[in-house]
């Protein structure tokens, strides 16, 4: 069975399980901040750049940059105005 990746949850596309998961994990378990410099952060923001790696690596943008945003306004502000 092939597993198709949509992004754009706001059209009323059931969550992946797995990605659920995850999500649960760190808005439960570990929601620290990545950008604080306390232990558990550290942690954190080191997890935050390995994902960032990749899915880099698995777009094939090595020497690219990877930004997460928040939402779809701010993806497009950041492409209009961000430059």
């Amino acid at each position: 069975m092939r597993k198709v990746l949509y992004f754009d949850n706001a059209a009323t596309t059931r969550v992946d399980e797995d990605t659920s998961a995850i999500i649960t994990k760190y808005n439960s378990m570990q929601y620290f901040n990545p950008s604080a410099n306390y232990i558990d952060a550290v942690s954190i923001h080191n997890e935050v750049e390995q994902a960032r790696a990749s899915i880099l690596t698995a777009l094939k943008g090595i020497g690219y940059k990877l930004y997460f945003l928040s939402s779809g306004s701010e993806g497009d502000n950041l492409a209009l105005f961000g430059t």
